[in-house]
């Protein structure tokens, strides 16, 4: 036996003094003519149902492209502000980033020109104290040691004494051989 259908219908009223019920009659029209009058009000009323629940798979299912006009009418602009931001502090830490490796040079440069000029301090002071010595001066021992530059590793002593007149340079030699040194250097 042959199961009856049950069909139901529903009716509803547009008032085409209204504009907006005016363009849905024009539509309805238009799909009664392509013969998707039906089928767009049964994908209408499910649409708004799953909408109201909060659902957006039937949305999507029936209109994929969306999601592309959601991104960019709510977040492209928010994206772009933010990506806006990101770029502004990429410049802001370059720059900085620039200052400091041109500090770092200018520092590098120092140490190098002061090492520089410590070396030929040092040599200098060498060069000083073997004239002294071929002069006929004594080497001054040094009681403290201190890091030294020479070659062989050796610490110099320092060690300071009275003159007591049995050797060495006399005062005036000793203020003799310093003036000397200052018009050398001077």
């Amino acid at each position: 036996m042959a199961q009856q259908r049950y069909r139901l219908m529903y009716k509803f009223w547009l008032n085409v003094n209204k504009p907006e019920e005016e363009a849905i009659a024009d539509d309805i029209e238009l799909l009664k003519n392509e013969r998707s009058f039906t089928k767009t009000i049964r994908e209408g009323i499910r649409l708004i149902c799953e909408l109201r629940d909060g659902k957006l798979d039937f949305l999507l299912a029936l209109f994929p492209f969306v999601v592309d006009l959601i991104f960019e009418r709510f977040f492209r602009s928010e994206i772009e502000r933010e990506w806006q931001k990101i770029e502004h502090e990429r410049q802001r830490l370059a720059h900085e980033f620039a200052v400091l490796e041109e500090e770092k040079r200018l520092l590098q440069a120092e140490k190098e020109q002061q090492g520089g000029a410590s070396d030929s301090m040092s040599e200098q002071l060498e060069r000083i104290e073997r004239m002294l010595l071929e002069q006929g001066n004594q080497p001054i021992q040094r009681t403290a040691e201190r890091p030294s530059r020479h070659q062989s590793g050796e610490k110099p002593k320092i060690t300071v004494t009275e003159n007591d007149g049995t050797g060495g340079a006399s005062d005036e030699e000793i203020m003799e051989n310093i003036m000397n040194l200052a018009k050398m250097f001077g």
